[in-house]
This record gives C-alpha cells, sequence and structure tokens, in this order.
C-alpha cells in the first residue's frame, strides 16, 4: 500500500513531500528501500524532532556499492542550491561524483556516526564530512563542520544498487 503524505508549512506553500515508500520493490531497476523514497519534490532545510541520525554501520551497509541521487538545499563555495547530483560509493572506498556532466573522483569513509568525502584535484583534497538523517523517510545531510556545519545542506533523492550509470571510477 502507498502513503501520499503532504507537508505544507504555512510558511512555504510551495513545500510538497511525497512519501512513497512504505514498502520495498524494486522498480525499473531502482531499490526503493522500505522508508525511504526515490523522490521527493522538495525537502525541507530543517531536521524535525523525531529525525534520527544514522549510525557508522547503518551508513557503511547503505552506501557500499550504492548509488545515490541527490539534489543540494543549500548553496556553498562548492555547491549550488537546487542543483542534482549522483555518486557512487565503491565498496574499495573509491567514488565517483557527476554533477551538471563534470565528474569527481575521490575517496570515500566513515568515521564514527559520519560519512567523510575527499576529492581528487581539480577539487580541494579537503575533507568534508556529513551526519545523515532518517527525517521522516527523506536522507538529510547535515554539515559536520564549516560556515554550514549543523545545517541541512542536501536530501537523497534515490538509492540504486551498483553502479548502473556506468560511472567511471577513474
Amino acid at each position: 500500500m502507498q502513503r501520499f503524505r503532504i507537508v505544507v508549512p504555512i510558511a512555504v506553500v510551495a513545500c510538497l513531500t511525497l512519501d512513497l515508500a512504505a514498502y520495498q520493490t524494486t522498480v525499473g531497476g531502482q531499490l526503493s528501500l522500505a522508508g525511504y523514497p526515490q523522490q521527493t519534490a522538495q525537502a525541507d532545510l530543517t531536521l524535525s524532532p523525531s529525525a534520527r541520525q544514522l549510525t557508522g554501520a547503518e551508513l557503511r551497509e547503505r552506501m557500499s556499492n550504492k548509488t545515490f541521487r541527490g539534489e543540494y538545499l543549500l548553496s556553498s563555495n562548492y555547491r549550488t542550491e537546487g542543483v542534482s547530483w549522483t555518486e557512487y560509493y565503491a565498496p574499495n572506498g573509491r567514488l565517483v561524483y557527476r554533477e551538471r556532466g563534470q565528474y569527481l573522483h575521490g575517496r570515500w569513509s566513515i568515521e564514527g556516526d559520519e560519512v567523510c568525502f575527499v576529492y581528487d584535484p581539480p577539487a580541494d583534497g579537503v575533507r568534508h564530512c556529513t551526519r545523515t538523517f532518517d527525517d521522516g523517510g527523506i536522507l538529510k545531510d547535515v554539515a559536520s563542520s564549516g560556515k554550514d556545519a549543523g545545517k541541512v545542506i542536501g536530501h537523497v533523492t534515490s538509492i540504486e544498487d551498483g553502479n548502473p550509470a556506468s560511472l567511471p571510477l577513474d
């Protein structure tokens, strides 16, 4: 049974969230994990009181050999609000990131209950870490350091097994 949940904050009438993943299924090759919708129209920049931070073990299980697609919700010097991205996390800790037709390669690791990323040149080579929260079935990333520390910076719109987009690892 599909559940639809519409969130309409008073100040933002255009915020619509569809919770379509009340069950586990495979649709068109995409894995829809129970509680994790494949798409949301727009995610909120805040965490609800019921949001739960994922543990390091949960992050490793959900990320290894998976492709995440997401959207930035907050602009900064290395991301632009509203821009979609795709990233494949290889089991050996390598990653490939695609945004607007450009690719970056690097490494991902789990450190405590955070996921950390270091992107190879031409990126800055600086370690960026985030905490990931399950907020009513939407995975939200919260910056761990820098000027956006503690802020929701993006959300995951879909998770797929393997590397179905054939993103080049090197």
